[in-house]
C-alpha cells in the first residue's frame, strides 16, 4: 500500500477504502474452537483497538513498513542464549552486546566484519564520520 514514491504517504482515500476492508474482515471473520481460535480472536481485538497503529506507515513515511530490521538487530542475541542457555556473567554478556553493535554499525556503512574487526583488534577502530 505504498504512495506512488517510496517517500510520499498514501491518498488518504485509499487508506479509507483498505479500513473499511480491515473492518468487514474482522466482522466477517470465523475462528476455530481452542487454542488456535483464542489466537485469531486476540489477533482480531488487537487490529480492531489499534487500527491506526496497523496503519501508520501508510500515511507517515518514516514508520517503515515492518519492524523486520529490529526483530534482525536482537536475533543474534536471542540464538546465543538459547544455544548456551544464558550469559555467563554480566561483563561476557555486555562484551557480546559491544561487539554486535560495533558490528552492526559497521555493516550499515558498508564496511565488511572482517575488515572492521582487523581494524578493532589493531588499536584503530572504524568510527562513523561526523556529520
Amino acid at each position: 500500500m505504498p504512495g506512488p514514491y517510496p517517500d510520499t504517504p498514501v491518498d488518504q482515500a485509499v487508506i479509507a477504502a483498505e479500513t473499511v476492508k480491515i473492518r468487514h474482515a474482522l466482522l466477517a471473520a470465523t475462528h476455530p474452537d481452542g487454542a488456535i481460535g483464542r489466537k485469531h480472536r486476540a489477533l482480531a481485538r488487537r487490529i480492531h483497538r489499534r487500527e491506526v497503529d496497523y496503519l501508520k506507515f501508510a500515511s507517515d513515511p518514516a514508520i517503515p513498513f515492518t519492524n523486520n530490521p529490529a526483530e534482525q538487530e536482537i536475533r543474534m542475541t536471542k540464538i546465543r542464549q538459547k544455544i548456551s542457555g544464558t550469559m555467563r556473567t554480566e561483563k561476557g554478556a555486555g562484551h557480546f552486546a559491544d561487539l554486535r553493535s560495533y558490528l552492526q554499525t559497521t555493516a550499515k556503512h558498508g564496511v565488511p566484519a572482517l575488515a572492521a574487526l582487523t581494524q578493532l583488534t589493531s588499536r584503530n577502530p572504524w568510527l562513523p564520520a561526523h556529520t
